[in-house]
């Protein structure tokens, strides 16, 4: 019993769908402790994040990662 337990896991462990289910189940439970940890006293020591940094921080990074993809492309 106990190997044919172990077998079917390790065939539903093969599936392609297998690993992005599991990060999607993480992620929704990741958003939901966010949202039960935003009704809490926990949001006060958060500092402030404004939009302007948040803004150039993307373009820093979307920056860098297109010259990534070129040089890939180019190699």
């Amino acid at each position: 019993m106990k190997e044919n337990l172990l077998f079917v896991m390790q065939r539903i462990k093969e599936k392609l769908w297998f690993r992005p289910s599991i990060f999607c189940f993480v992620s929704i439970l990741a958003a939901l402790i966010a949202q039960i940890a935003d009704s809490t006293r926990l949001h006060e020591i958060v500092p402030d994040i404004k939009t302007e940094s948040l803004s150039e921080l993307l373009n820093i990074i979307s920056a860098s990662m297109l010259v990534i993809a070129i040089f890939t492309v180019g190699s």
